[in-house]
């Protein structure tokens, strides 16, 4: 029986890759290409919102010019007189050759001519030889009675509301009051207050204070 034997095929000599310079590699459009498009579109947009942001919005600007501004005063006045600097005269608050136990008395009108309400305290000063014996007493809302002219001279206040250097009377604007001023050489002056001819004087001083708002 003859015997069959494979016949081999020739083998394929391997493929080899040529050596050189290679082919450059063309970038495929598709999905790369949109990427870069949407990128550049994005960047857009971003400049044009930056650019917006250089616009103002408006304004406006007013001013307000004020009045003028002054000041008030507070004046208290004495029948209708200005006590300071120079003093009111009260001319009848005089008596020359008292006695013990005579009086004299005057009236005056006090009143709030200036800008603000106040209130007015009142303090006596007696000076000369017979500043020691001599009693003074003022009082607000009192008017002068009595006679002066013959013996016992005895004037006096009737009615009104005592007035000291602790005690203060109200005063608005434009309203007044009167006081009652009262000298008296008391029953009880020494004997060595006699003949006193120099003159004694009684000043007055009425403190006007503003009323706090």
């Amino acid at each position: 029986m003859a015997e069959h034997r494979r016949t081999q095929r020739p083998s394929r000599p391997a493929l080899t890759r040529p050596t050189g310079r290679r082919r450059a590699v063309v970038p495929r459009r598709g999905r790369a290409t949109k990427g870069w498009a949407a990128l550049a579109l994005a960047g857009g947009l971003v400049l044009g919102a930056g650019s917006q942001g250089t616009f103002a919005f408006w304004s406006d600007t007013d001013t307000v010019a004020s009045g003028s501004f002054t000041t008030g005063r507070l004046d208290l006045t004495v029948d209708g007189a200005q006590g300071n600097p120079t003093a009111y005269a009260a001319t009848n608050l005089a008596l020359a050759t008292m006695v013990p136990g005579e009086s004299v008395a005057a009236t005056l009108t006090v009143r709030n001519a200036g800008d603000a309400p106040f209130t007015f305290r009142a303090s006596a000063t007696k000076t000369g030889d017979l500043a020691a014996p001599l009693v003074v007493e003022v009082l607000a809302g009192s008017t002068q009675t009595g006679d002066d002219a013959t013996y016992p001279r005895t004037e006096g206040c009737s009615g009104g509301t005592p007035l000291s250097p602790t005690t203060a009377t109200r005063l608005d604007v434009a309203a007044s009051t009167t006081l009652c001023v009262k000298v008296t050489l008391p029953f009880e002056t020494a004997d060595t207050f006699q003949s006193k001819t120099a003159p004694s004087t009684v000043s007055l001083a009425l403190v006007a204070s503003q009323v706090a708002p």
